[in-house]
């Protein structure tokens, strides 16, 4: 059944699903309605990482899970509000899909949007579709990034049109840049290059970067699996790319702990030029605290 599902493909070649794309985003659109609806509603507590987590975290979970339990009855789910046994099962199957049910907890908490439930599809160790609803109050506001079956990424935001998305390129000589970071980081002195910072939460980084909004992506933390992949995959298919900021490789993902290592999101020559003039140094000195520290395996 797996292999009626999925094809084998190379960045020329296009993607091959008979499962409804449609059907998929309407599973994810419903499990981040439900947190809207249930912000400013619930208590939050902490897990064993010192992250929080609330019970709009665990709905959306099980309103994931459970629906594509209907779409794609074949394709095991690692969630991060399931088990370790629950998330260790579904990695045995190649393919597999990976869930944030709700990215940006502690921005939810505290009553902001930005937030998001973040959906991958992976093939192994790599992401090959993602799925980034950013709910909102008002549904004119409500964006939703995706990967599509022609192997190209998309937003829709409200009733508009889908709009195709392309990573930025910018040339060696460029002495300002556009950057996604978090709420808390500070400008970082790079060589007499200039970076103005575009605040966005977790994944949702990449998702500005692939719209071309930002130039970079940044995460000069250890973040985990569910918080990137599927935002990975939709600046893949923008492309861009999310690299390692030590190797400069390309991030794959199965590591111990599902974690991912600090690094740098957005077009391959923007990066690397990045990277060269020594960019994961000056970030090495504005590390993260708190629970993204402690996911480092």
């Amino acid at each position: 059944m797996l292999k009626k599902l999925f094809n084998i493909f190379s960045k020329k070649e296009k993607l091959n699903f008979e499962f409804d794309f449609q059907e998929v985003m309407a599973v994810v659109e419903k499990a981040g309605d439900k947190t809207q609806e249930l912000q400013g509603h619930v208590m939050a507590s902490d897990k064993a990482d010192g992250s929080p987590v609330t019970l709009a975290d665990r709905k959306s979970s099980r309103i994931v899970i459970e629906g594509l339990k209907t779409v794609t009855p074949d394709i095991p789910v690692i969630s991060e509000e399931s088990t370790e046994a629950e998330n260790a099962e579904a990695a045995k199957s190649r393919l597999h899909w990976v869930l944030d049910p709700l990215d940006g907890t502690r921005t939810y908490i505290d009553g902001h949007e930005g937030y998001g439930c973040h959906l991958a599809l992976m093939d192994g160790n790599t992401p090959v579709l993602g799925f980034a609803y950013f709910p909102s109050a008002d549904s004119e506001k409500r964006r939703h990034y995706y990967t599509e079956k022609d192997g190209h990424a998309y937003v829709k935001t409200g009733s508009s049109k889908p709009i195709r998305l392309k990573v930025s390129k910018v040339g060696k000589r460029a002495r300002k840049l556009t950057a996604a970071t978090g709420w808390k980081d500070k400008t970082l002195a790079l060589n007499g290059t200039e970076l103005e910072l575009h605040r966005a939460v977790g994944g949702g980084r990449l998702c500005v970067a692939a719209e071309g909004k930002t130039d970079i992506a940044v995460f000069n933390g250890w973040f985990s699996d569910w918080d990137l992949a599927a935002a990975h995959a939709i600046i893949k298919a923008a492309g861009g790319d999310l690299f390692d900021m030590e190797t400069g490789k390309p991030i794959t993902y199965g590591r111990p702990n599902y974690a991912v290592p600090p690094s740098l999101g957005g077009h391959p020559d923007t990066v690397k030029h990045l990277l060269d003039k020594g960019f994961h140094q000056a970030a090495r000195s504005k590390p993260f605290s708190g629970a993204h520290k402690r996911r480092q395996p």
